[in-house]
């Protein structure tokens, strides 16, 4: 096939992206068929400027036929800079309460108090996917070591798109849950010594409208002998999904040595203690990288 995506601006055709077969690692399991053979370009989508929103329409042609299948025309969600993806979510209407204004963030097993991760998500976007991956080493009896992690997924929420708006995100949690679901996902292990805390990752995806769709009507209950109807944006015989994605991944260390022993990135201190002193923590034999041996467990 021959594969490009046309670019357009007040209904005239702007610029034309070339696609050519790539062999590259696949997808990750998920929305889409990760067998299937996967187009790339190489030259790069710029940023809408300010006030300008590009529209975008796929064409495929068949090299055998000659035939050509088109979808409907999108817009792209806008992007995030790479470079500070934490403020590129955050907005004055959110204020300081945004969840990446803060060097530190309070996680209490011991308090049922909600975890307020509070964002913007980017203009376009209809879905938002949010999940944490906590890295940890473990030692082990005979002195190696392994890196590892966990991922704990917060699921995701639909937004309204409004005329090209921007809408408020809460993915907020309960420190308690966060720490059964920590100690749920850490597979029991044998001749291990101890573990200790090295990053979190907070995953943002976004989504762009037709996936939405795409997901509400292939989600609905196929009742009254009914099949489930199709959602596609292709035109004439074509069916398939046109849409855009977006991630925003930011870091952090648990532990930062320049701001003094046992002071983190993550969390603030009391809670990180917290962490690794409550009963369901303490089995896991979390320690900071100060202490010798693990205290109170």
């Amino acid at each position: 096939a021959t594969v490009y995506i046309e670019k357009y601006w007040n209904d005239i055709k702007k610029q034309t992206f070339l696609f050519s077969e790539t062999y590259e690692k696949p997808l990750q399991p998920g929305t889409f068929n990760t067998n299937q053979l996967i187009y790339k370009s190489t030259q790069k989508f710029r940023s809408d400027s300010a006030g300008k929103y590009f529209e975008y329409r796929l064409v495929v042609k068949s090299n055998g036929t000659g035939k050509e299948f088109n979808s409907k025309r999108i817009k792209l969600i806008k992007d995030i800079v790479p470079s500070n993806p934490g403020g590129a979510l955050c907005s004055n209407a959110i204020g300081a309460s945004c969840f990446f204004n803060s060097d530190f963030v309070s996680i209490l097993s011991s308090s049922t108090a909600r975890t307020k991760v509070l964002i913007t998500a980017p203009t376009n976007s209809a879905i938002c996917g949010f999940r944490m991956l906590l890295h940890y080493h473990t030692l082990y009896a005979d002195n190696s070591t392994a890196k590892k992690f966990v991922t704990l997924d917060q699921g995701q929420q639909k937004l309204d798109i409004v005329s090209g708006g921007q809408s408020t995100m809460d993915f907020g949690f309960a420190g308690q849950q966060f720490h059964r679901d920590v100690y749920a996902l850490i597979p029991g292990e044998t001749n291990f010594l101890e573990r200790d805390l090295d990053s979190m990752q907070f995953v943002f995806t976004f989504a762009g409208e037709e996936l939405k769709f795409y997901q509400e009507i292939n989600g609905t209950s196929g009742s009254f002998g009914q099949e489930k109807p199709i959602y596609t944006n292709m035109e004439g015989d074509a069916i398939g999904l046109f849409s855009s994605r977006a991630k925003a991944t930011v870091t952090r260390r648990f532990w930062d040595f320049n701001g003094g022993p046992g002071q983190t990135k993550v969390f603030t201190y009391n809670s990180t203690a917290d962490f690794m002193y409550n009963d369901i923590a303490c089995r896991l034999r979390f320690r900071a990288p100060n202490w010798a041996t693990l205290p109170n467990c």
